[in-house]
């Protein structure tokens, strides 16, 4: 929901090319959160865009310099915790803490160790370096790790499975470098995130007709 960033702008597209979801976190309800009393947006709107029109490209997209995700950043600072109160506190602790447990994971290990993601509904999965060459503060490697547990989430959804199933479906994760207008999309094929340029458009938009989650014996 930043101010600074145009999805239609940096993604090329016109009116009408996209449906278009935007909140704080860039956030995607797992279906663990959902129940017969409560639905959110996100999920209701993957379910009109893939299921009734036929959109076969999701996409998330996160950016640097991002207030939510510097907000769940502090959140493992207990003195910081109780600081952070109201809705956009209750959004994050909901919906955010299982990007928060993972980045704790990764630091834990000076960020070298590959993360895995699974796609919820079947047992195909990635793994994911995030900025290997360490050009990023630690809330912008959270943004990105967030980007990407996000599609996890996403797939968790019982709509999605069969078009996930039968392979009709694609994730992609992008994430906007506000600093350098830079856009990066992440490859499967280098598991991490790389800029979009001249050198790699190419090799990426081959990527984006394969699905983001490999075979289960990867």
């Amino acid at each position: 929901m930043d101010s600074r960033i145009s999805p239609s702008q940096f993604t090329q597209t016109e009116v009408g090319d996209m449906f278009v979801v935007r909140n704080a976190g860039n956030l995607v309800p797992s279906s663990n959160h959902q129940s017969m009393d409560f639905f959110s947006n996100e999920p209701a709107a993957m379910e009109l865009a893939c299921v009734l029109t036929g959109v076969r490209h999701v996409v998330i997209c996160g950016h640097s310099d991002c207030k939510a995700m510097n907000r769940l950043y502090k959140m493992h600072e207990e003195e910081t915790l109780m600081e952070l109160k109201g809705s956009l506190h209750g959004w994050l602790c909901q919906h955010g803490i299982a990007s928060l447990d993972r980045f704790i994971e990764l630091e834990k290990n000076n960020f070298k160790n590959p993360l895995q993601f699974f796609e919820k509904n079947t047992s195909k999965k990635f793994r994911a370096f995030i900025d290997p060459e360490n050009k990023f503060s630690h809330v912008d490697k959270l943004s990105q790790i967030n980007c990407l547990q996000q599609l996890e989430n996403a797939t968790s959804h019982a709509f999605l499975k069969p078009l996930l199933e039968q392979d009709k479906l694609r994730f992609h994760a992008l994430w906007f470098d506000i600093n350098t207008g830079d856009v990066h999309c992440f490859s499967n094929k280098k598991e991490q995130f790389v800029e979009v340029n001249d050198h790699s458009v190419e090799e990426l938009l081959v990527e984006s007709d394969q699905n983001i989650f490999s075979g289960p014996n990867k």
